[in-house]
């Protein structure tokens, strides 16, 4: 529960006036950390939410995982996640936002 908050609250929220380029004419933040998924046992196919620069809808599912002992994943399907994880896409999380949270959860199990 608390790596994947951790991964949906660190997911970078477009910011255009960090951008080189223009953004999309009636572009919101906020679409990919509201785009992640939970699921049980495979990964989910979810698609693109309405944006929520709080990450609303990615935060509910987190609610519904239940019991422990059952695989449950993760998923952001956007296209450019790869992008912002390991390709300096954000200049909010420019080390990835799930790396750094994985291993600080795994150190904090030592």
């Amino acid at each position: 529960m608390e790596l994947f908050t951790s991964v949906i609250l660190d997911s970078p929220v477009g910011n255009p006036t960090l951008w080189k380029s223009k953004p999309p004419k009636n572009y919101a933040g906020g679409t990919f950390r509201n785009s992640w998924y939970v699921s049980i046992g495979t990964p989910s196919d979810g698609g693109e939410r309405a944006p929520n620069k709080a990450g609303a809808d990615s935060l509910r599912d987190l609610q519904g995982i239940g019991d422990a002992g059952n695989v449950t994943m993760l998923t952001n399907n956007m296209p450019y996640g790869i992008r912002l994880e390991y390709e300096g896409w954000s200049k909010q999380s420019p080390a990835g936002f799930v790396r750094v949270n994985v291993a600080r959860v795994a150190e904090s199990l030592k």
